[in-house]
């Protein structure tokens, strides 16, 4: 359902907030990105001293997965990290309503060919992905090349949840709520290109522990499954935020070989190395306020 469908219900006093937030993203769109990085990082900053739960959790992530950085610089890379997820929320705003010929001219893609080349091959294809702090922008700018489909969280906001769902049903080829995996697989064996992000720690339903930054992790083995099934090329992607305000860097790897491969545990090692390479290039722009190693092998102390 539309949201224009749903108005009428998002009327009452508890979702007045929500609308005003909405107004203001809609607003800062139209703002230099210059601009919006400022606000971002004050929004990070904010973030970073009011919510300590998600400051604890990003400072253990960080220490699990660099212990060669000093103290100090660990705590820099924590801090860093608040402020760019602060830009990601204001670059949602882009990616929703900002200008798409602007937005072209501030994005460098490498490895366009290997999709071009994909396509040929009539196979589907599964971009291999990982929750970066520009996922958003970046899928955006990505889509405006290459249409494809994507998952999603629904939002415990009813209202917030109709508008993620309208603004992203208008940029992608389907929306599908994390739930309907069939739908997701459906889509993909009949030729829509899948962006998918197996990085995050949802228990151990068809789940395995595999190495993550040297720390055992929670690993979907969904994403030998999805190739298996729908014998799709697999190509790596991941979208980095430039330094100085120049804008966006969409990187597409060459398409995996051997994969899956007969081993879900080895490809699932597979999998955590090619993302933890992508993040080692900016670790600041990688998501660490999630509980990534929450569930621990049997035995293991609990992180959190």
């Amino acid at each position: 359902m539309r949201l224009r469908e749903k108005a009428p219900l998002f009327l009452a006093p508890r979702y007045w907030a929500t609308w005003l937030l909405i107004g203001l993203m809609y607003v800062s769109a139209k703002l230099p990105l210059p601009v919006l990085y400022v606000m971002g990082s004050a929004i990070g900053e904010i973030v970073y001293w009011l919510i300590p739960r998600r400051r604890h959790i990003a400072q253990i992530n960080i220490d699990l997965c660099f212990p060669e950085l000093s103290k100090q610089e660990r705590a820099k890379l924590v801090k860093d990290c608040f402020h760019s997820v602060g830009k990601s929320v204001m670059e949602t705003s882009l990616a929703w309503w900002g200008n798409e010929k602007i937005l072209q001219k501030r994005v460098q893609i490498e490895g366009l060919e290997y999709i071009e080349q994909a396509k040929k091959t009539n196979r589907p294809i599964l971009l291999l992905s990982a929750h970066m702090c520009c996922t958003e922008i970046g899928s955006k700018l990505l889509s405006l090349y290459c249409p494809f489909q994507a998952m999603y969280k629904p939002a415990k906001n009813r209202l917030f949840d109709a508008v993620v769902v309208a603004q992203r049903s208008r940029i992608y080829e389907d929306v599908i709520p994390r739930k309907q995996s069939r739908r997701l697989l459906k889509n993909l064996k009949n030729g829509i290109t899948t962006w998918y992000a197996p990085d995050q720690s949802f228990g151990s339903e068809r789940t395995l522990f595999a190495p993550f930054f040297g720390v055992q992790a929670a690993t979907l083995t969904a994403t030998s499954r999805l190739v298996k099934f729908s014998n799709a090329i697999v190509i790596a992607f991941f979208p980095y935020r430039l330094p100085d305000n120049k804008g966006y860097r969409l990187v597409l790897k060459p398409p995996l070989e051997n994969f899956p491969s007969d081993s879900v545990v080895e490809d699932a090692v597979r999998v955590n190395q090619i993302i933890e390479e992508a993040v080692r290039v900016a670790p600041e722009q990688y998501l660490w306020l999630h509980r990534r190693f929450h569930h621990r092998p049997e035995g293991e102390a609990q992180f959190y």
